[in-house]
């Protein structure tokens, strides 16, 4: 037969649940913050850009390519053969959209005339951009060394779909610092590197044919 207890059988008891859920609920509160971590923006251009003319040529960066443990909100590094990630930090946005954001924010500055870097909707038969993909893959970061590794891979495509140039070149960023900050550091320089050489490869593209300068002439 199953016995009652008493109620004073079952104070004990009661005192004892409501201490451990206070200690459960004492541990969750005493979890450590995690850390946002973003990349450092770079300088912005001082002046805007004049109006386009004629000959303008636009350029349209399309969102960058990287290895897929880095598409995680987990900041993660490599340790020897080990993929680790730093600890209560994670990214406050996607790490390739940051990424390309930074890499736009450099071409804008150093692009040389007629190049332009196209606003965020770039169509219209005036414009007819050329389009900038870049894949890194590898990429990784290693912790003990601050050094960002990769090799980068950039194609210009022209508006009609061919393309253009195409290179690629093993490219290294080193952080500075021991914490996860250094990361961020190592990749903004990585990008900066990508933006020098793109900026190098644009004016040894084909000059415009006789239809897109017509387009852009009808354009304006």
């Amino acid at each position: 037969m199953l016995k009652h207890l008493a109620p004073s059988s079952r104070r004990p008891i009661l005192a004892l649940a409501v201490t451990a859920m206070m200690a459960l609920v004492g541990c969750a509160s005493s979890a450590p913050e995690q850390h946002l971590l973003a990349l450092p923006t770079p300088a912005l251009p001082q002046t805007a850009a004049g109006g386009a003319g004629p000959d303008t040529r636009w350029l349209q960066v399309g969102r960058l390519d990287i290895p897929e443990y880095w598409q995680s909100r987990a900041v993660r590094y490599r340790d020897g053969g080990d993929v680790k990630s730093w600890e209560n930090t994670v990214w406050a946005e996607r790490v390739e959209v940051g990424l390309t954001r930074n890499l736009s924010i450099e071409l804008e500055s150093a692009l040389p005339a007629p190049w332009r870097l196209c606003p965020l909707r770039c169509e219209g038969a005036s414009r007819r951009p050329v389009r900038l993909l870049v894949s890194l893959s590898p990429m990784d970061y290693d912790r003990a060394s601050q050094i960002l590794t990769a090799w980068a891979q950039w194609t210009l495509i022209g508006a009609e779909g061919q393309v253009l140039r195409t290179s690629s070149q093993p490219l290294q960023s080193k952080g500075s610092g021991t914490l996860a900050a250094a990361q961020t550091d190592a990749m903004a320089g990585l990008m900066k590197a990508i933006a020098d050489l793109v900026v190098r490869d644009v004016p040894l593209l084909p000059a415009q044919s006789a239809t897109e300068r017509l387009d852009a002439k009808n354009g304006q």
